[in-house]
């Protein structure tokens, strides 16, 4: 009769958790009226994957509204995958440092980059030359993660620039 009793219980048991999750009262019960921050940036991205050779091949538009009271002179973008262009970015530098030996043996084949291959406003403006490595952080010549792109006239507080821009990336 005990052993019974336990399987009962235990498959009541299973059965009180399988419902609690499955109808969603494992999740947190607030929900949020309002963003806890603000929508400022839109992303719509197209991206052809060659799986053979990690090639990227991808165009995206950009919306962004300046949500500050400045009027913004140029926008900077981080361009992640360059963290594993060459030995020399911050990001593998600090790698290679301490117990961590990652770029000890990789191939020129393993390296990763995104390349910028052109940038405009929708209105048809050119920015692509308006374009430069900056290095923020470290003033590391090597590292090529941060871009800045001068606008040609200030974007004015709560003004939206919408931007396509072409891209090349391979992933390490």
């Amino acid at each position: 009769m005990k052993i019974i009793l336990r399987y009962e219980i235990s498959k009541s048991i299973l059965f009180l958790i399988a419902f609690l999750f499955i109808t969603g009262y494992s999740y947190p019960q607030i929900i949020f009226k309002t963003p806890l921050s603000p929508r400022n940036a839109n992303y719509d991205i197209s991206v052809k994957l060659n799986t053979k050779t990690k090639i990227l091949d991808g165009n995206e538009i950009l919306s962004w509204t300046n949500i500050s009271k400045d009027n913004i002179s140029e926008l900077q973008f981080h361009l992640y995958l360059n963290a594993f262009k060459n030995s020399n970015s911050t990001f593998m530098k600090e790698a290679s440092t301490g117990v961590s030996k990652r770029n000890e043996n990789i191939s020129t084949d393993d390296w990763g980059w995104i390349d910028v291959l052109s940038m405009k406003k929708l209105d048809g403006t050119d920015l692509t030359n308006n374009i430069k490595f900056i290095q923020p952080d470290d003033n590391n010549k090597d590292d090529q993660t941060v871009i800045s792109v001068k606008l040609n006239k200030p974007l004015k507080p709560g003004k939206t620039i919408k931007l396509k821009i072409d891209f090349k990336a391979k992933l390490p």
